[in-house]
């Protein structure tokens, strides 16, 4: 686990040495490029891990977390460059400076706002299934799809 610099080392040392990654806003790293390169200028050889799990996240706006290709998968959270008003944790502010969608504190009051539902890894599927429908109406209601005020004919006396 890592944000920034701190990402790009958990992934070149979790590629070899973890089952999972996580970084934040770290640049990306290429597990055939990066890692070979890193552990070759360090005159030692080590295997990648066959089932490691890169699990990157990044902020749309900042630099340097889109920067570089990467083995696994992204997740980009967007917020608008001008915040007019206070959500939640997050204050309004005019976020067009160079670095300013790159802190680790404005990272995680946008996931804490977020209304992304996290499946554990450990449910099967069927599980799983059943627990994205139970979680797809609060989820759509969050998002504004649906409103989830009960008519009056629905209320129960």
């Amino acid at each position: 686990v890592g944000h920034s610099l701190g990402g790009y080392l958990a992934g070149v040392i979790g590629a070899v040495h973890a089952d999972e990654i996580y970084s934040f806003n770290g640049p990306g790293v290429d597990f055939e490029v990066d890692v070979k390169e890193t552990f070759k200028n360090l005159n030692r050889e080590r295997p990648i891990q066959k089932d490691v799990t890169y699990n990157s996240f990044s902020m749309d706006g900042d630099f340097i977390g889109n920067f570089a290709t990467r083995s696994g998968t992204i997740r980009k959270f967007h917020i608008p460059i001008l915040f007019k008003e206070t959500l939640g944790s997050i204050p309004s502010c005019d976020y067009t400076d160079l670095l300013s969608h790159h802190g680790i504190k404005l990272m995680k009051n946008v996931i804490n706002n977020s209304s992304v539902v996290s499946i554990p890894r450990s449910l099967s599927p069927k599980t799983t299934k059943k627990f994205l429908l139970s979680n797809l109406r609060s989820v759509a209601s969050n998002a504004g799809l649906i409103n989830n005020d009960k008519s009056d004919s629905e209320k129960k006396i």
